[in-house]
């Protein structure tokens, strides 16, 4: 339950940054045919800057500096071309080529061991193939640290060496690696003399020339073997990251590197900003213990870069400059606000400085750890998918010049904003500080080197965006600058004359002709850029595109695309790729297409409108991968047509109106502007054509956008999408009305104005909005609806002929009243608006915060809380009893914060999982599983409250409340419309073309004045059935907002609230909802009880059904509609229902109350075949609704009968398979009772099964086939809790986690308890299941236990069953017995617990070594009432749990939620599966040790699981309640998602397969076990890290306990879960250690095993240990004479009858024996029965002889 962790934090977490366990680096970039000859090589990124392809005829891997010397000396004798490549490959350029194919390429790849660490002389000796990760982390263990290096840490030190490679600093002797080089060991071509290969020593002391000339050497030299670093003392870095605008850049690049030693930049320059990185060395004992993890270089989702990447191709296709920026603004945000990777303590960033240690802080590159997952995951830039695929180009320019440089840039920039967004997506221009180097080919000068990436066609002849501009900047820098390019970046025209650049270029010629005369190391390549033959630029047809030169005509650019061969616009010298033609973009036929192109961006890109895109990629790759795409399409039209614009459908965003009818018309019309509208709609009056409005999103449910027939108009406000007027002082803004309420929002906030309420969702249209009424929640100024905020409106309508049959009326207040209060809500019967002017506010702020509260007074708070608070609004959760306040007010503009509320539920999602998730509520309605409907609402409320439903202070992250915004960024949200253009891969939840959410609303408003009784009424209801409403809190509850009265004629009537009910709909019309009829009479109750009015965009049919009555001002809206439209062409059948104008809007049919098309008066009218008849209401009496009143026999008993039974894991110890012929599942005690005398009168065996059966032994098994299965799955319920008495009494099948709960609702607690809650008490009972405690009574639970109820076999007398009632006081000896029972007593019915107050407790993990451990443990216990360890033996360290009670009115709300026990992706459990198996395989011990060490950093650095607040972990100690700190198990919440994610165990998986060997030493005996055990691991350290894989060796306090079966004595439990094989004859690697381990604690130290965990050798003889077996024995035979409840396994545990040991070929494999002859083992495989190491009279498989593999 470990390695998975670090898949599962990888892929589940939000802002917990974790490490991937089991990993794999990238491919080896050389490639053979047949094993190492006829090979080519590539670099990493899959392509050289020419495309060619480089090949050798051999590759050679020497692994130490002999078999490299034996290498160059056989290809140099041979006369052989040969080149160095090394492990990853990052040079760019071709420097790993050879010429011709017949060269040899000398891999590095194995030469990568440390030669030797002198801590006292500072220096540290490594070969070359040591990468730089490994170099930082060896000079790390002596105390060292090497001051400058590269960002990436993959390099290798040979790599590095070979191209000076540097980090940032002008301090020392400056930021190249080479420069800390003290020594070099070469090998280079030799004489006959010298065996053909000779090995150099150089140094600065002893051969300075050779020295500098090797020191960046492009391997030409030769193969260097050895490098000897000078490292310095360790020490500590302080980082901290600001961002700024531009504009004094130039000044500041000079001197920002005399300021901070490891300064850098990262300039936007499209968006005018920079950030600047202040790093600075402290001294080492400075707190903090930080972690550099730059974000791009971490590990992502294939898929997603594959998305990305298509993205970027698309913009490139189209020319989507605009999208380009969106992104690169996003990015850099993001990036930004996520500190660049950057973490406090390496999980999570709480603020600035950043303090760590310079091993943690200087370099990274986690994504070299990708999963081998078959790449799934990969770097970024990996060749084998598809994903980034880019140019680099970096160069330094003298420091002298560099504010010159940063000018012509941002001169280029001012010509054309958006040219260098394509930078952007890349992260922007990473700028690192050099000085000159001795090194003859290092830097010349200071300088600052400039490291731009963009976008590389995978067609060498298709032209960039921009192409010119970096064209442009690459020939600023290296010709009017002179910029020295980098020798392992670059394209081929940066090293066209380079060498000359080289003040000591013949120095170094001389060094290589010395050293290599005939060239072997030498290529084309190194001969061009050196300057000795040959230019690096290849001239042919659009070679200026990839930089193989720079263009003198057009054909090297793409002419035939319009690019041609241009001068630069600010250095007139260069000679760039112009597109100085358009290039006609592909336009549809569909005039709407182009406009949609048109307008698909915001003009001010650094709104961000691709934020769905962001969150549903750092969903994916949990914050960290922070990627590149601006391409997001919003959902589809609502308007089908089947030809262009004609014979077309509407639909609602949800796909589906109330009555589930299709609505038609013959066409549609996109109008642009108003002029144009006005000629639809006047040539559709003067044809007498039906028209209808429809909007860009139809969010109305209700039927408002359908004309009546086929032959009718629908006008759509898609493209009338503009701002028309802004007036800042007089603070309005004048909008055409197919502006969303999000553009509204922004439009006006870039006046410095506020829309003061509105809904929640900005996809509303603001002719949508009029039309329905749509509101935000406010009692205060003129109310939250937003047509009260509307000053103006323009409106076409049907006109006479004298109007030219259409009109355009302006309306308003002052001008024409009536018709203005009219249009405010018009229903969409009055015309088409065309505009409308927005009266709005000065921008303000405002302050939010959530509490929940139980809901005991919430009748009286909805009443007056929304008099308190501006914004108030609730979240009811009636079957919970709780309710969410949004505690929301106005504040001052200038207060601090930037808050954004970005709603969870509006936010994109994957179509995967919201499939699932709607597949899990079909099955939850089709077997009625009102449980798991509540389990599901209980989650998502506590995940939405405790995520703060979307809210974050900052954009980012949220801290804690309040959070403070301006109203534009708190006000509305829907970033879901921004889903990825994906192929539905993200999308809205109820995005009608996947399988997602598909729900009725139900909306009204109740009159404040009767809200208190309506709540009443609803809590009636919930006390009848709790269960009832726990369908609408899976849709997030009941949303209340208080509305006020309106002069609008259709809008409010008086101060209301409106209650919004979201609840389940059956894809078939005629299939009913569970609970069907609390929902149906909670409607009726609003509408007809409390004359409730509907909400005219929401609702199903019968809400409407005379509600034109409720409006007083009705007669004077129909009286407006008469004028305006006197022949109702923008009338239908449902506008006329609803206005009461003809006919009802309800729909009389069969099974037509299920749709609320009616409401019932006869049973057809419901489901009458599933049992679903008319009848009243349950607190509503004149209510009809359809209730379920007859129940259907779901246990049909074929489904009982010829069963079988395993444990959770799938196999118990000697894998075999139990059967019966039944199994039952009383639900009630006298069900069971019934049961049990059936079976006892039959003479049938019988044994108790739980929900779980996580016991591993056969405790569940009956003998033969013919017994009986009892479960205790449905005996769950409580039965009495007594908070008097502090008792609590509930089922045998109740689970740990339900007591728990169950006891927490009454203010008590159980004490002590198992760490995992899918235990049953039944369960914990029959094994002595426990916690950790030596306080009080002890961890045991059986000894919190006051009374059991069994049910056993009876006499005749007793009807053949006989309840028992068993307490201490009147039955002890039976009590004792039952305590610990093994379940061959009979069946436990109902156990009462005694608890304790509910109190809190305080939590510390601390992580020290063991040398002290055999004492801390014996004293531990006594200092810390829960107190437990991890002994991780082979890392010598030990976890402390320091765990204490304190009071419960102590601050802390903390939760322990265990990793390894959450829900994990089964793709990756099968991955690390298949890794574990490898491993053994290959008895890789190296491997599971690193990955053991990298699990338990990561447990223990995420506190394994602890949060202070349920959501973050923040730091120690962790307090909370014990109910919540106790135990845990949330992978039983596993989403019935076709085993996409599981518990790591789950049998129907390739998941985890494991032993479990648990047992208890003395405690007077522990330090003696310890010893034993550390005596083992000096004999082989590797032995133990495969139970370090398992979390290490969980230790925990039990005490004596009266159970006849229970612990004898103070003890510590030690529990060790390790690897098993699927094949039963395979051994383990390390079997003898922990078979020793096993039998030292068993035989030596008399321990006590586990009755439900451990192998079959455990329990041999084990009965003898317990002091009053017999007396166990005795009401065992008082009870079941028969021994019906006992079975084969139990009579061989208890002593009764035969052994517990198989003796059988390989039994000792499986812990079925204990080895006494080879054959017992696998002697086929080198293991023989052989005594222990330690243990001499341990009987053990050893491996004894290699096996030829």
């Amino acid at each position: 339950m470990n390695s998975l962790m670090s898949t599962f934090l990888l892929l589940q977490c939000i802002s917990t940054l974790v490490f991937t366990a089991i990993s794999t680096p990238p491919d080896d970039p050389i490639k053979c045919v047949s094993g190492n000859s006829d090979c080519t090589v590539t670099n990493s990124y899959g392509a050289f800057p020419d495309r060619s392809t480089c090949r050798a005829a051999d590759v050679a891997y020497p692994t130490t500096e002999a078999e490299l010397i034996s290498i160059v000396a056989a290809a140099t004798k041979a006369r052989r071309k040969m080149r160095v490549t090394t492990r990853y490959s990052h040079s760019i350029t071709k420097l790993v080529c050879t010429d011709g194919t017949e060269g040899l390429f000398i891999s590095t790849k194995f030469l990568n061991h440390t030669v030797r660490a002198d801590g006292e002389a500072m220096t540290l000796t490594v070969e070359s193939g040591v990468t730089l990760r490994q170099l930082i982390a060896e000079a790390a263990k002596v105390g060292l640290a090497l001051p400058y290096a590269p960002y990436w840490w993959g390099l290798t030190v040979g790599g590095m060496m070979g191209t000076g490679a540097h980090g940032s600093s002008l301090w020392g002797k400056g930021s190249a690696v080479h420069d800390h080089v003290t020594e070099i060991r070469m090998v280079s071509p030799g004489s006959v003399n010298d065996g053909f290969a000779k090995v150099r020593v150089l140094s600065k002391t002893t051969t300075p020339n050779e020295f500098n000339a090797a020191k960046v050497s492009l391997g030409v030299l030769g193969v260097i073997s050895q490098v000897t670093f000078t490292l310095q003392p360790m020490f500590k870095r302080s980082i901290r990251y600001v961002m700024k605008n531009d504009s004094d850049f130039g000044d500041q690049a000079v001197t920002f590197g005399k300021k901070h030693e490891f300064a850098d930049f990262v300039w936007l320059p499209s968006q005018g900003k920079v950030v600047y990185r202040m790093d600075d060395r402290v001294p080492v004992n400075t707190s903090g213990n930080g972690l550099f993890d730059l974000l791009p270089f971490r590990s992502q989702l294939s898929a997603a870069l594959a998305i990305i990447r298509s993205s970027e191709e698309t913009q490139e296709r189209f020319r989507d400059a605009n999208g380009k920026c969106v992104g690169a603004t996003l990015i850099s945000s993001t990036l930004f606000a996520s500190s660049f990777g950057l973490t406090n303590n390496g999980i999570i960033f709480t603020g600035y400085p950043v303090t760590g240690s310079q091993n943690r802080m200087m370099s990274s590159g986690s994504c070299l750890d990708s999963l081998q997952d078959g790449l799934i995951t990969a770097c970024p830039w990996d060749s084998r998918i598809k994903s980034e695929f880019f140019h680099q180009t970096t160069f330094s320019v003298p420091l002298t010049q560099v504010k010159s440089f940063i000018t012509d840039i941002k001169s280029l920039v001012k010509i054309e904003r958006k040219s260098l967004c394509g930078l952007e997506l890349y992260y922007g221009i990473l700028m690192r500080y050099v000085t000159s180097s001795p090194a003859y080919l290092g830097k010349e000068t200071e300088a600052l080197d400039f490291d731009l990436t963009y976008y590389r066609a995978k067609d060498p002849l298709t032209p960039r965006l921009y192409e010119d501009f970096i064209e442009e900047i690459e020939q600023i820098a290296l010709f009017k600058y002179n910029a020295l390019p980098h020798w392992g970046k670059n394209r081929n025209l940066a090293f066209d004359g380079v060498i000359k650049k080289y003040k000591n270029a013949p120095a170094f010629l001389k060094v290589k002709e010395s050293y290599d005369p005939t060239g072997l190391f030498s290529t084309e390549w190194t001969d061009q850029i050196l300057g000795i033959k040959g230019n690096a630029t290849i001239v042919k047809d659009g070679c200026a595109l990839e930089g193989l030169c720079i263009c003198s005509e057009d054909a090297h650019c793409a002419p035939t695309k319009g690019y041609l061969c241009r001068p630069g616009k600010v250095y007139k010298e260069a000679r760039v790729c112009t597109r100085v033609s358009g290039i006609s973009v592909i336009q549809s036929s569909d005039k709407t297409q182009s406009k949609q192109m048109v307008f698909s961006y915001s003009p001010s890109y650094g709104f961000p409108q691709n934020a769905a895109v962001w969150r549903t990629l750092l969903g994916l790759f949990c914050i960290f991968t922070l990627v590149l795409t601006a391409v997001s399409t919003p959902p589809e039209d609502p308007v089908k047509c089947v030809s262009g614009n004609t014979n077309c459908t509407v639909t609602n965003s949800y796909g589906a109106f109330p009555d589930r009818s299709k609505c038609r018309a013959a066409s549609v019309a996109y109008p642009t502007t108003e002029d144009e509208l006005v000629a639809i709609v006047a040539a559709a009056t003067k044809t007498g054509r039906k028209m209808r409005v429809t909007t860009r999103y139809s969010h109305s449910i209700t039927k408002l956008v359908c004309t009546d027939g086929t032959n009718g108009l629908f006008i759509s406000t898609k493209f009338l999408n503009h701002t028309v007027q802004s007036d800042a002082k007089a603070m309005t803004l004048t909008v055409e009305s197919g502006v969303t309420l999000r553009q509204l929002i922004a439009e006006a906030a870039k006046v410095g104005l506020a829309l003061p309420y509105a809904p929640y969702w900005w996809g509303l249209t603001v002719g949508g909005m009029m039309g329905t009424g749509a509101h935000g929640s406010s009692l205060w100024g003129k109310g939250s609806a937003v047509h009260d905020y509307v000053t103006e409106i323009r409106m076409v309508s049907p006109g006479s002929v004298s109007d030219g049959f259409a009109k355009v009326r302006v309306l308003s207040e002052t001008t024409t009243p009536n018709e203005f209060n009219a249009a405010k809500v018009s229903l969409g019967v009055l015309g088409v608006v065309s505009q409308v002017t927005f009266k709005l506010q000065p921008m303000f702020k405002r302050s939010l915060t959530y509490t929940m509260r139980n809901d005991s007074d919430f009748g009286e708070q909805a009443v007056t809380f929304g008099k308190k608070h501006e914004f108030a609004d609730f979240l009811w959760l009636p079957s919970q009893g709780k309710v969410v306040y949004r505690r929301d007010d106005r504040v001052a503009v200038n207060t601090s914060g930037n808050g954004l509320y970005d709603f969870l539920p509006f936010r994109s999602q994957l179509s995967v999982a919201i499939a699932i998730i709607r597949s899990s509520e079909e099955t939850q309605e089709r077997f009625r599983d009102a449980n798991g409907k509540c389990i599901g609402a209980t989650l998502i409320s506590s995940t939405l409250f405790g995520t703060s439903y979307g809210l974050t202070n900052n954009g980012v992250i949220f801290t804690g409340y309040p959070v403070i915004g301006s109203q534009n960024r708190m006000m509305s949200s829907g970033s879901c419309l921004d889903s990825l253009q994906d192929g539905l891969i993200t999308a809205c939840a109820w995005d009608s073309r996947i399988n997602g959410e598909f729900f009725h609303q139900t909306t009204f408003s109740v009159a404040l004045t009767q809200v208190k009784s309506f709540i009443n009424d609803i809590k009636s209801l919930i006390k009848i059935e709790p269960k009832s409403l726990c369908g609408l809190e899976l849709h997030y509850g009941i949303l209340m907002r208080y509305v006020t009265s309106s002069p609008a004629y259709l809008g409010k009537e008086t101060e209301a609230l409106d209650f919004d009910i979201t609840y389940y709909r059956a894809k078939d019309p005629l299939a009913p909802r569970l609970y069907e009829d609390f929902i149906e009479e909670i409607e009726q109750i609003a509408l007809f009880k409390y004359n409730a009015l509907p909400h005219w965009g929401k609702n199903r049919n019968l809400a409407f059904d005379g509600v034109i009555k409720k409006y007083k001002n009705v007669p004077a809206f129909l009286k407006v509609k008469e004028s305006y439209d006197p022949t109702g062409l923008f009338s239908t059948e449902w506008t006329d229902q609803i206005l009461g104008i003809k006919g009802n809007a309800t729909i009389v049919k069969n099974g037509c109350a299920l749709e609320g098309l009616c409401i019932c008066s006869e049973d057809a009218h419901c489901a009458p075949t599933k049992g679903y008849l008319c009848r009243p209401g349950k607190v509503y009496k004149e209510a009809r609704v359809c209730t379920r009143v007859s129940g259907i026999n779901e246990a049909l008993s074929v489904r009982n009968t010829d069963c079988s039974v395993t444990n959770s894991y799938g196999v118990f110890p000697d894998r075999s398979t139990c059967r019966a012929a039944n199994v039952a599942y009383p639900t009630t005690e006298a069900e069971l009772v019934s049961i049990v005398a059936a079976a006892t009168k039959a003479r049938r065996k019988m044994r108790v099964t739980t929900r779980y059966s996580h016991s591993i032994p056969k405790l569940a098994c009956t003998d033969g086939t013919d017994g009986l299965f009892i479960s205790t799955k449905f005996l769950n319920h409580t039965v009495q809790a007594d908070v008097g008495a502090m008792t609590l009494t509930v089922e045998s099948g109740v689970t740990l986690r339900q007591l728990i709960t169950e006891a927490a609702k009454v203010g008590l607690a159980l004490p002590y308890a198992p760490y995992w809650w899918g235990l049953t008490v039944g369960g914990m009972l029959g094994t002595g299941a426990h916690g950790s405690s030596l306080w009080g009574k002890g961890s045991a639970v059986h000894d919190y236990v006051t009374e059991i109820k069994i049910v056993s076999p009876g006499s005749v007398n007793d009807g053949f069953a006989k309840v028992r009632v068993l307490s201490e006081s009147t039955t002890p000896v039976e009590f004792n017995a039952a305590k610990v029972s093994l379940g061959v007593l009979g069946v436990i019915s109902q156990v009462t617990f005694g608890l304790q107050p509910m109190f809190k407790r305080s939590l510390k993990y601390v992580m020290k070594n063991d040398l002290d451990f055999d004492d801390q443990v014996l004293t531990l216990g006594e200092k810390h009432e829960f107190a437990d360890f991890v002994w991780l033996p082979s890392q010598g360290k030990v976890v402390y749990r320091m765990d204490d009670r304190v009071a419960v009115n102590t601050p802390g709300n903390g939760l322990y939620d265990f990793l390894p026990f959450r829900s994990q992706p089964s793709a990756a459990l099968a991955i690390i599966r298949s890794s574990e198996e490898k491993q053994e395989i290959f008895r890789d011990a190296t491997g599971k040790c690193t990955e053991a060490t990298l699990i338990s950093s990561t447990l223990f650095s995420s506190s394994y699981g602890l949060t202070n607040n349920g959501i973050a972990f923040t730091g120690y100690p962790v307090i909370g309640s014990q109910n919540r700190m106790m135990t845990s198990g949330s992978c039983l919440d596993s989403l019935q998602d076709g085993l996409t994610t599981a518990c790591a165990w789950d049998s129907r998986i390739k998941g985890e397969f494991y032993h479990q060997t648990c047992f208890s030493i003395p405690l007077t005996q522990v330090k003696s076990f310890i010893t034993d055990i550390k005596s083992l691991i000096k004999i082989d350290q590797k032995s133990l890290c495969g139970l370090e894989l398992y979390n290490g060796i969980l230790m925990r306090y039990v005490t004596a306990s009266p159970a006849y079966l229970g612990k004898d004595t103070e003890a510590i439990d030690f529990d060790l879960t390790y690897y098993r094989a699927k094949d039963p004859l395979t051994p383990r690697l390390y079997e003898d250690f922990i078979e020793e381990i096993e039998q030292i604690a068993l035989f030596k130290y008399n321990a006590l095993p586990h009755w439900g965990k451990n192998r079959n050798v455990a329990f041999d003889g084990v009965i003898k240990k317990y002091k009053n077996a017999s007396a166990f024995l005795k009401v065992k035979e008082s009870y079941d004479p028969d021994g019906l409840f006992s079975s084969e396994w139990t009579d061989q545990i208890l002593g009764i009858k035969g052994n517990a040991t198989i003796v059988k070929d390989g039994c000792a494999l499986e812990g079925l024996c204990i080895c006494s002859e080879d054959a017992h083992c696998a002697p086929t495989k080198g293991y023989m029965c052989r005594p222990g190491k330690v243990y001499k009279e341990a009987r053990v498989c050893t491996r004894v002889r290699d096996i030829n593999a």
